[in-house]
């Protein structure tokens, strides 16, 4: 399964679901969560699998799981 990186650019923690912006500068891939899942805001930056679909669908680019990505300061 193909695997990505970007930011969260909506999230609706109501509706349990919300729109990735992907670093590789294709569409912008949904993703729903469960309510136990640990909590994302917009502007986190994620990692995610996409659900594997034909190139071209109604739906567009959708996320299997979303995980928060956490960044560690290079040593100066």
């Amino acid at each position: 399964m193909e695997q990505g990186t970007g930011t969260i650019a909506f999230y609706d923690p109501n509706a349990n679901y919300g729109f990735i912006e992907a670093d590789d500068g294709g569409p912008d891939v949904i993703f729903q969560r469960r309510p136990d899942d640990p909590p994302l805001e917009v502007g986190d930056p994620v990692g995610f699998t996409l659900i594997p679909r034909p190139a071209v669908t109604p739906r567009g680019r959708e996320a299997l799981l979303v995980w928060k990505l956490s960044f560690v300061p290079a040593a100066a």
